[in-house]
Formats: structure tokens, C-alpha cells, sequence
């Protein structure tokens, strides 16, 4: 089962291929820029980024007893009692260090272990790392970089 994520909308493929809604949540203060999944070997965990400045690190539990939430179904209001109940995506970590939006993230490969790279508007790429991967609550600013602007001729 695939899952696509876009700004605070998690959605799954079904086994028969159709797409069905899972959860949606508010994610960001200013439009959302970027999501993306971290390795599967460290669980269900996603990061996204935005013009409001946050790196905004995701977990979902990995007990999946929850149904999915269809658009029959009020889906706010039952993807809120998923969410209070815990077995929805839960915000983990928020890394606000950046003084400018945040344009884009990577998460590292899985043998380099739990780290993501965010880069932002002020030109500075950052790297964190997860201080326990099975905590993805915890995070480390390791290194900071200043990215010279070459201007075309």
C-alpha cells in the first residue's frame, strides 16, 4: 500500500487502487512547501517544511487499527478523535532555527542514519540528526552552512 502526503493530507492506495483519505491535519502556519518520507526502517515518520520557517518532523504509530477516514464520513471531525486517540500522525519535533522560510529538505540515506538537511530562503543549509531513532521527538542542530549566491553574467 503506497501513501502519498501533501501538506496535512496523508492518503493510502487501497488494494484494489483506488486512493482513499487517511487524515488530514494542519500542518503549518503559511503554505507548505515541501513533504517527504523518511526510510521506512525508521518507522512511519515524515517531515515537512514552509514559508512560516518550521521543519516539522511526523509520526504515525505503528499500530494500524485505525479505519480510513472517507469523504462520507465527516473526515475532520473523525480524524480528529483518531488524532486525540493517538493512532493518527502525531507532530513530533518542531526544528525552528531558520530565520527565513524553509524552501526544501532531504532526509539522508538510511545507512548515514536518522538526519535531514533543510535549506532556507536566507541561504544557510542545515543538518540535524535524530539523537535516538527510536525518540524521532529529539533533534540535534549538527553543522550550519552559509551557501554563496553566484549571480549569472
Amino acid at each position: 500500500m503506497l501513501g502519498v502526503l501533501t501538506g496535512g493530507v496523508v492518503q493510502e492506495q487501497a488494494p484494489e487502487g483506488r486512493w482513499q483519505l487517511v487524515c488530514q491535519f494542519k500542518a503549518h502556519d503559511a503554505p507548505v512547501l515541501r513533504a517527504g518520507w523518511a526510510h521506512p526502517e525508521f518507522g512511519q515518520v515524515i517531515a515537512t517544511c514552509s514559508t512560516d520557517r518550521e521543519l516539522i518532523i511526523w509520526e504515525e504509530p505503528e499500530i494500524r487499527t485505525r479505519p480510513f477516514c472517507s469523504r462520507r464520513q465527516s473526515v475532520l471531525s473523525e480524524c480528529a478523535k483518531l488524532v486525540q486517540s493517538g493512532k493518527a500522525w502525531v507532530q513530533k519535533a518542531q526544528l525552528v532555527d531558520s530565520r527565513a522560510a524553509l524552501q526544501d529538505f532531504e532526509f539522508a540515506p538510511k545507512h548515514q542514519g536518522l538526519k535531514i538537511a533543510a535549506v532556507s530562503a536566507d541561504g544557510y543549509v542545515r543538518l540535524y540528526e535524530a539523537i535516538d531513532v527510536m525518540d524521532v521527538g529529539r533533534w540535534t542542530l549538527m553543522v550550519r552552512y552559509i551557501i554563496s549566491l553566484l549571480s549569472a553574467c
